[in-house]
């Protein structure tokens, strides 16, 4: 029998088996195309394939839909020779409204913040909806590298891949421990889920840290926007108290500062973490992420000329204030007879301003973060709907609404995102830009998954140092 002749017929080609079957009949010289054991013959055709051929046709046949290369566009320039406007960089994960589309998935982003950790740095995410798992390897983002999440809201399309996430990072072989802040209700959602699908974080300690709930006055309201706020969300679980007591989890309340819808929920030496309530179906939150230094490098050759060796000396007089008496002790590690005193603006140059950036959640209503978000290098803002859709779909935001928010907040970016599943197949979101543009004049971005922006770093001089230190 000529099975080269077969070959091109492979049924692993994929033509309709009706076909296969003649083409198959035809070769052998039979006359009834329909009395064939098809699998059989199918079975003796391939075990004629060369290994080679074989693993070929596998992976052929194995072929998964390609994901969307024109939005696919990861910048991995992480590790090594870190940029000046490297530092802070947002990948959009998810950018779709409601669930995912073929081109967009449910909300996510991750927050890379390179100055916190070294090989490599922290990732942050805000938002875990259904495929981050899958858009975290898409990306390059290794997973054990995050260490805190964000939830803005308890809707599916922003915690539905929560649970997964956080399975797989307690598969790795290293233990890990993950920050989790979100609203009210989050701890009984995650709790709930590991119990019931009998889930073992055995590698993951989880501290999750829950905003207390805060009833918001609700007056001048319209009531198709009011906040519907469950004030006791464990009601609506049942959790069985022997399970809940086994599990890695460790639960803290988040108390609002001075302000009744402002949390300081983290601080680091160099990095500071809001969350202000929005205003939406259900409570939500918006972050703000903020580097609390300016950049600054030391003047080597003025310190050469002090005799002071390399080492955390140098590194101390570089991290200590601006314009500030210090004085450096003498001994083996400043390689100093005598302490001395020296004002830092002396041997100190100021290089770029603190970044910030603030990310939202679903809105309608986000004033109450425009004091501490003012300035933003970066906004990103939802766009659900459009201004002539707004009548019938409540509690979100225009582009519009996004623009004139973004210019209050004198934002030097705004990022559009959590896009209507309508754009999610044509990819035409020009309309989106044209409609924010008019009330917005900085820089404008309609954001697709995997779309990366390192938020610019502003130069800053001596003079301007002074007079905005003076301000505050």
């Amino acid at each position: 029998m000529n099975w080269s002749l077969l070959k091109q017929f492979s049924p692993l080609h994929q033509p309709s088996r009706l076909l296969l079957k003649h083409t198959f009949s035809k070769a052998l010289g039979l006359k009834c195309s329909y009395s064939i054991d098809l699998e059989r013959l199918e079975k003796r055709l391939f075990n004629q394939l060369s290994n080679k051929e074989r693993k070929k046709q596998h992976r052929r046949s194995n072929i998964k839909a390609p994901s969307d290369t024109t939005s696919f566009k990861p910048n991995r320039a992480v590790a090594s020779g870190v940029n000046e406007n490297e530092g802070m960089t947002l990948t959009f994960l998810g950018t779709s409204a409601g669930g995912s589309t073929l081109k967009r998935n449910s909300t996510s982003l991750a927050l890379e913040m390179f100055d916190e950790v070294s090989k490599g740095g922290s990732v942050w995410l805000v938002d875990c909806g259904e495929g981050t798992l899958v858009q975290l390897a898409k990306a390059g983002i290794r997973i054990t590298r995050i260490n805190k999440i964000f939830i803005t809201h308890l809707h599916l399309d922003h915690v539905g891949g929560l649970t997964t996430l956080l399975t797989s990072l307690s598969n790795t072989d290293a233990p890990t421990m993950v920050d989790l802040y979100g609203p009210p209700g989050i701890y009984h959602f995650i709790a709930c889920n590991i119990i019931c699908t009998s889930t073992h974080l055995a590698n993951l300690t989880l501290r999750i840290h829950e905003f207390r709930d805060v009833q918001e006055p609700e007056k001048d309201v319209p009531p198709t926007a009011r906040v519907r706020i469950n004030k006791d969300p464990s009601l609506a679980f049942s959790i069985h108290k022997s399970a809940e007591r086994n599990l890695p989890i460790e639960r803290f309340t988040l108390d609002p500062t001075d302000d009744v819808k402002i949390w300081k929920i983290f601080e680091s030496s160099n990095i500071e973490i809001f969350a202000g309530m929005l205003r939406h179906s259900v409570p939500c939150w918006g972050y703000v992420f903020q580097e609390k230094n300016v950049t600054k490098k030391m003047i080597a050759s003025k310190v050469d000329l002090l005799g002071i060796k390399f080492g955390p000396i140098r590194r101390w007089m570089k991290d200590a204030p601006y314009g500030q008496n210090i004085t450096i002790p003498a001994g083996e590690e400043s390689g100093l007879k005598e302490p001395i005193t020296i004002n830092t603006k002396e041997y100190q140059e100021l290089t770029y301003w603190p970044r910030k950036a603030v990310i939202l959640g679903d809105t309608c209503d986000s004033s109450s973060l425009l004091k501490i978000g003012k300035g933003a290098d970066v906004l990103v803002h939802e766009a659900t709907v459009t201004e002539g859709s707004q009548k019938t779909i409540h509690n979100h935001s225009s582009p519009k609404m996004a623009g004139v928010f973004a210019t209050k907040l004198e934002a030097k970016t705004l990022i559009l995102t959590h896009l209507s599943k309508k754009f999610g197949e044509d990819m035409e979101t020009d309309s989106l830009s044209r409609e924010a543009g008019h009330f917005f004049y900085g820089d404008l971005i309609v954001a697709y998954d995997f779309f990366q922006y390192n938020v610019p770093r502003q130069p800053i001089d001596e003079k301007n140092y002074i007079e905005d230190k003076e301000k505050t």
